[in-house]
């Protein structure tokens, strides 16, 4: 290679190009000495591609069999022992949260709330989450446990990292438990944060609570506070 290289030199760069050659040589040294772990890493490089590469499909294909799997499974017996096969797998929180539904239909609140406490505690889904705390909270007050429902719809309510319509949703739900309560103050703080006319899913439960506060008593007029001269006035005519 130093010899074409300097055939092919203009005149006048005998130096320049002597230099260059004698890098090339030294290269070509170089990979003459080291050329089988320059090949080996070569190979280890593909080789990293190669399994980083199959792990991707490996896992995409696992991921795409458990989402039929789990597709497939319609009844208790069937949902529990897909979660048996693959517990974490991405369609596992969905699942548990269908099977909560299904423990409901038969009544087994205790069953239905443990699949929902795992999907809280468990999912990476922020929307999902949150879905199954309101339904711990919806099922706490059907059972009669009507703090635990009003603590679980308050912190959704007032968490402001909650998607808004599960917000509004949730902040109806405690306004509406203030309500029966009569705990008007804290029913008005809650059924007043979203609007009627915010056009989504907030709005629709803004006209819930809309409609709600228009039945909260008005708060009592407080009473005027007597100035000096008053009171003066007021133990003069006694």
């Amino acid at each position: 290679m130093a010899k074409d290289l300097k055939k092919a030199a203009p005149k006048g760069s005998d130096s320049f190009v002597d230099e260059i050659s004698e890098d090339f040589d030294r290269f070509e040294a170089w990979v003459i000495e080291n050329g089988k772990y320059l090949v080996a890493g070569c190979v280890v490089l593909v080789l990293l591609v190669a399994i980083v590469f199959t792990v991707i499909v490996v896992r995409s294909s696992a991921a795409r069999r458990n989402a039929e799997m789990f597709a497939k499974a319609k009844t208790i017996e069937e949902i529990n022992a897909a979660l048996e096969k693959a517990p974490s797998a991405l369609s596992a929180q969905e699942a548990r949260f269908r099977l909560a539904s299904l423990y409901l239909e038969k009544k087994d609140y205790a069953a239905a709330r443990t699949s929902l406490e795992q999907v809280s505690r468990e999912t990476s889904n922020t929307f999902l989450a949150a879905k199954a705390t309101l339904a711990m909270g919806y099922l706490d007050e059907l059972t009669g446990k009507k703090e635990d429902a009003l603590k679980l719809f308050a912190g959704l309510a007032d968490n402001v990292q909650t998607q808004p319509d599960l917000r509004a949703e949730a902040a109806y739900a405690a306004g509406r438990i203030c309500f029966d309560q009569k705990n008007f103050e804290r029913a008005r703080s809650y059924l007043s944060r979203f609007r009627a006319d915010q056009g989504t899913v907030s709005g629709v439960w803004g006209t819930y609570a809309a409609a709600l506060l228009r039945q909260i008593p008005a708060a009592p007029a407080a009473a005027p506070q007597k100035t000096p001269a008053s009171a003066a006035a007021s133990q003069e005519k006694k």
